[in-house]
């Protein structure tokens, strides 16, 4: 077996098929950790690949290896709201593309990796592809950095921005993410303000998603359903109970990181430097909620000890074998339908026939 091979995004958009690779850097000479590939890709190499099913992977019959960094779209990306929604970004220095990460990580976000096992799958009806990371390491020249295990995902600000009100912090299990939508949003009147207990949101539309958190009721933790202020939840010996519903409105530009949050799904988490703000729908219900600001952060918990609430919701796991109306209809295993009621919920690049999904019910 020859050497390994390092494949660039170009290369995969120029063979524009379904395909699968894999590298074995065991026998094979170690690749640059620059990207730079001193044994690249001959036309011999793109003419092996040809299939007459394009339905099909086609698998490489050489050792190749993808190096790039993985993170969310910039937010002056022109991709859809479905690719803001699911995917991430794979990015090689000199194109980008939607990528999905079967062994996701936190500690990956804005890293560069080797992508040691890979499917490609390019678009139908528009140029690009999607990139499904199967097995990956962290990049020589990454691993020489002693990073916290417990990754947050800072946003970048200016100290200009330091706001003291944002001090909220909401510690638990993430339960749920909800899709990126886009709302009207109107600043109430002064006597609104003078008699609410929070701040209302400006004026003009707002984009963003909720997270649900259960957060914990403990007697460490106070029984609070918002954490401003006191010892971090860590420093606490007693076993916690994630029993409280809280609410987060992660608005612009942290609604970038719903792909990165409905990653962490049943995970416990810190977010910090929240604000606390009255939100009107309507014009009669309220809620007070927490939102993101230009400093919120988002963090894993090292907790040793964890008690999940236990709900009734049903699990299933099942093969594709049929998708309909454009997605919005899938059958599993030939005997369960899904049905997508809502067209926020667009289907994901990967949703194919012989791909396994998981959802509740």
């Amino acid at each position: 077996m020859e050497g390994v091979r390092t494949l660039s995004i170009s290369d995969l958009l120029h063979l524009s098929r379904p395909l699968s690779g894999a590298a074995s850097l065991g026998s094979a000479k170690r690749p640059r950790p620059d990207g730079h590939d001193e044994n690249p890709i001959e036309p011999p190499f793109a003419s092996s690949v040809q299939n007459p099913d394009p339905g099909i992977f086609s698998p490489l019959g050489h050792p190749v290896l993808l190096i790039g960094t993985i993170d969310l779209f910039p937010e002056d990306s022109d991709r859809s709201l479905g690719c803001l929604n699911h995917c991430l970004s794979f990015f090689d220095g000199s194109l980008r593309i939607c990528c999905y990460v079967l062994d996701f990580e936190l500690k990956m976000i804005g890293r560069k990796i080797h992508v040691l096992a890979w499917n490609f799958l390019p678009f139908k009806h528009a140029s690009g592809g999607v990139l499904e990371v199967i097995q990956w390491g962290l990049a020589e020249v990454e691993t020489a950095s002693d990073c916290d295990p417990s990754l947050s995902i800072p946003l970048g600000c200016s100290l200009q921005e330091t706001d003291l009100k944002a001090r909220g912090r909401a510690f638990g299990i993430l339960r749920a993410v909800s899709p990126i939508f886009r709302v009207p949003c109107v600043k109430g009147n002064e006597d609104s303000q003078k008699h609410s207990s929070g701040i209302l949101m400006d004026r003009g539309n707002s984009i963003g998603f909720l997270a649900e958190m259960l957060s914990c009721g403990c007697d460490g933790c106070g029984g609070s359903r918002f954490l401003e202020h006191g010892r971090h939840p860590h420093e606490d010996n007693n076993r916690h109970s994630f029993t409280n519903s809280v609410f987060i409105y992660f608005i612009k530009p942290a609604y970038l990181w719903r792909p990165v949050l409905f990653r962490l799904i049943g995970k416990v988490i810190m977010v910090s430097r929240l604000k606390r703000k009255l939100v009107f729908v309507g014009g009669k219900e309220s809620y007070l909620t927490f939102v993101s600001t230009a400093l919120t952060m988002v963090s894993l918990s090292q907790l040793p000890t964890v008690t999940p609430v236990k709900t009734d919701e049903g699990v299933y796991n099942g093969v594709v074998t049929g998708i309909y109306m454009n997605g919005m209809v899938v059958e599993l295993d030939e005997k369960v339908w899904l049905l997508i009621t809502d067209s926020l919920l667009a289907p994901q690049h990967s949703l194919r026939v012989g791909a396994i999904i998981l959802f509740n019910s």
